[in-house]
């Protein structure tokens, strides 16, 4: 459970407990359902965070599995005739990990966004970092795939202006 968000859960299991009508009218503001009995306790919780500014709105809460690997990281995909290169990226514990999958007609390997890779200060850092692995990997696999793997490591140009109109 995320800790920004007990408060909010602990709010609402305790308006429950005790049945405080005050309390239940406040959660029905969030509700996504008028029937009381099919109300998503996540969905409220995550609102009335996002009202007191803990949460942005439509900020993405990031799933850690028993085996300390994230299950549902942001991903980038890149797809060849016969060949596969998905980037997997996710924080953990206020630093960027990174994860990837390679694959071609006969041979690939994977590897899930955990704590036991490299850790980086940015997404843009762990991004860099498997993109570099797989134009290794797929060097003699796919023109395709290296050229898009380059494309996301370099610099983005960006044209300054010199007057403000």
């Amino acid at each position: 459970m995320n800790e920004k968000l007990k408060p909010y859960y602990d709010r609402y299991d305790k308006a429950f407990e005790t049945n405080d009508i005050r309390e239940l009218a406040y959660l029905n503001q969030f509700a996504n359902d008028v029937d009381i009995r099919k109300w998503d306790r996540e969905f409220i919780c995550k609102s009335m965070a996002e009202k007191d500014g803990v949460l942005k709105k439509g900020e993405k809460e990031f799933y850690i599995n028993d085996c300390g690997v994230v299950t549902n990281p942001n991903v980038l995909s890149f797809v060849d005739k016969r060949c596969k290169a998905m980037i997997e990226t996710a924080p953990i514990d206020g630093k960027w990990y990174n994860g990837c999958s390679f694959m071609d007609a006969s041979s690939g390997f994977a590897s899930g966004v955990s704590k036991c890779g490299s850790a980086f200060d940015t997404e843009k850092e762990a991004v860099a970092d498997v993109a570099k692995r797989g134009m290794e990997w797929f060097a003699q696999r796919s023109a395709f795939i290296v050229r898009e793997l380059k494309a996301i490591t370099q610099p983005q140009l960006v044209q300054l202006s010199l007057f403000d109109f």
